[in-house]
């Protein structure tokens, strides 16, 4: 009896034991299913979703049996500051586009707690895809503010796949920069972004379809050529954003997967950093394009040859081509006459012969600007010359730099007429020059003020503060003739009324209260400046400048200290402001005797 006791209570604990174990192995199941649905920053991997190697599929049954579905975003780039947008490339899961209201919809579950998009260290949470009048991504490489995107939130259930078409490949948002033609900035500014974006995120799609979100250039138009020639060779097919929605009747149209953003203004300078590093992405890319028109690239030059190119259509051709060119062909095939010399008009052939006629050159010779950036589709091992800028004496003339200034200026306002880019007229930039002078704001500062790119503030306040330089200080600024010999000392001219007076250089904040009292000056913008002396004569020429003084420093030390008074008695005859009262031979106004009652 005991004994059938024992066996008793031993079955009920073996099946007790049992069935737990089968619960838990089933809730652990459903956990697994959840997270994979929920993530919040999940990325559907290949194996999830198959990309079918057809034309574009619509997935019917992935969604059908749940609706709490919500849309997920993954992201590379700078995620610490709301204002580094541009260099964000992201990747949007389960996001659908609303025709009537013209918006992409990332769905949120009703009712759940919002999670921050991004944690901002001045801001704090940010909960939005849009702050500060500026989208999350850049949607091409010379963006501002008006030409960021991002998702408009919505607190909904994500469609049903029975009620909405989903779109399966991987489609991407960008955006055509609208300026002069130029094949560099197409290919490499417009088009180039679009295949590192996806590859960067993981999401390469042979079959993606590429969007462009405002307007597609137009048959016509010598832009769309080039993306016939270099987006078949990555990607399906190009498209308007809106001529692609109207493929479908429904209002509602989802994406499995949107990449957007990752435009980088790859020819400036200030954006280098973000290029180092991607040099393997950009070789593919170019490679693609190659094999894409038929060039067997592992097939290298077994001989040398030079191309030599005539650049005969540009807006800037004196400025940029190569003026002497029968002069450098008749020296190479005297120098090298055994060397194939090939004098090429590119402009005479198509893209598909001009990466055959590339990859059978050893040596190019190429103008700068647009045309020089065929480059790296030289094969490997081969050499480039690239002239520079100005090539001619007329590059060099004043006119010739202020007349490049109004084609700047001429063609920023087309782009403002037809995309509504600001731009600013030449006594305009000159303005803001100036004030970029006087109050010593950043050029990001700037940038933001006038809803610029930081490029563009970058290239015309150099253009102007080069005008300046070149055409009004020999007017203001009086040399000796002798300036170039170093033992000559320089003091005051002889025989000169002067007008003398100090002006502020704004600076940051120093660090230490002891350092905030020296540089104190409470007329600053800053409040905290270094201080120079200047002095002019009648003619507005300056003809002596102080050294740098902390800005607490009053105005008659500096003159005391500027050895300027040592010559007032003999020859010179000093003007200033009442902060110069005090001195014997410097004329100021008269002092304000105010009468108290």
């Amino acid at each position: 009896m005991i004994h059938l006791k024992f066996l008793k209570h031993k079955f009920l604990l073996w099946f007790t034991f049992g069935s737990l174990t089968i619960l838990a192995l089933y809730y652990l199941q459903l956990l697994l299913v959840a997270y994979r649905i929920y993530s919040i920053h999940g990325t559907t991997h290949s194996n999830e979703l198959p990309l079918l190697q057809s034309n574009e599929k619509i997935n019917e049954a992935y969604l059908s049996r749940r609706s709490n579905v919500q849309s997920t975003w993954t992201c590379t780039g700078n995620m610490n500051y709301e204002s580094d947008w541009k260099t964000r490339t992201c990747a949007f899961k389960n996001i659908c586009y609303n025709k009537k209201k013209k918006v992409f919809q990332f769905y949120r579950k009703p009712g759940n707690i919002k999670t921050p998009i991004l944690f901002e260290p001045k801001l704090g949470h940010i909960y939005d895809f849009h702050i500060n009048d500026h989208g999350f991504v850049a949607l091409f490489a010379h963006a501002t503010s008006q030409n960021s995107w991002g998702p408009t939130i919505v607190e909904e259930w994500l469609p049903l796949a029975d009620k909405v078409p989903y779109l399966e490949h991987v489609h991407v948002l960008f955006s055509h920069w609208w300026s002069p033609y130029n094949p560099g900035h197409v290919i490499w500014e417009d088009i180039a972004p679009t295949y590192l974006a996806m590859i960067r995120l993981n999401e390469y799609d042979r079959n993606a379809v590429l969007l462009e979100y405002r307007r597609l250039p137009k048959q016509k138009n010598p832009f769309y050529p080039m993306f016939h020639n270099i987006i078949p060779a990555f990607a399906a097919k190009f498209d308007s954003l809106h001529h692609y929605m109207n493929n479908f009747s429904s209002h509602v149209v989802c994406f499995r997967t949107i990449v957007a953003g990752g435009g980088i203004p790859v020819f400036s300078l200030e954006y280098e950093p973000y290029i180092n590093g991607k040099e393997r992405l950009l070789y593919d890319f170019r490679t693609a394009i190659l094999r894409y028109h038929g060039v067997n690239v592992s097939h290298l030059p077994s001989r040398h040859r030079i191309i030599l190119v005539n650049k005969t259509q540009s807006k800037r051709a004196s400025l940029r081509a190569i003026k002497n060119l029968a002069e450098v062909e008749h020296f190479i095939h005297s120098t090298y006459p055994k060397i194939q010399l090939d004098v090429i008009v590119w402009n005479k052939y198509t893209f598909t012969q001009q990466m055959h006629e590339l990859y059978k050159t050893t040596i190019l010779i190429t103008p700068c600007g647009g045309i020089s950036t065929i480059i790296p589709f030289l094969p490997e091992g081969t050499h480039a010359i690239v002239t520079d800028f100005y090539v001619n004496e007329r590059a060099y003339s004043k006119i010739a730099r202020y007349a490049s200034l109004v084609e700047y200026c001429t063609n920023r306002k087309q782009h403002h007429t037809s995309t509504g880019i600001p731009y600013l007229s030449p006594i305009n930039l000159l303005s803001v020059t100036l004030w970029y002078l006087k109050h010593y704001h950043t050029e990001r500062y700037i940038a933001t003020e006038l809803n610029f790119g930081r490029p563009t503030v970058e290239y015309f306040l150099s253009v102007v503060i080069d005008i300046l330089y070149s055409c009004i200080c020999p007017k203001l600024i009086l040399l000796p003739d002798d300036m170039n010999d170093e033992a000559t000392i320089h003091g005051p001219e002889p025989h000169h009324t002067l007008i003398v007076d100090s002006t502020c250089i704004a600076i940051h904040q120093p660090e230490g209260s002891e350092q905030c009292e020296t540089y104190y000056h409470a007329k600053s913008s800053t409040n905290y400046v270094f201080k120079v002396q200047i002095a002019c004569d009648f003619h507005h020429r300056i003809v002596h400048v102080s050294k740098c003084y902390p800005g607490s420093v009053h105005d008659i030390t500096i003159l005391r200290e500027s050895g300027l008074l040592e010559h007032t008695q003999e020859n010179v005859q000093i003007i200033a402001d009442k902060g110069y009262i005090g001195e014997q031979y410097v004329v100021t106004p008269k002092k304000n005797h105010v009468v108290l009652n």
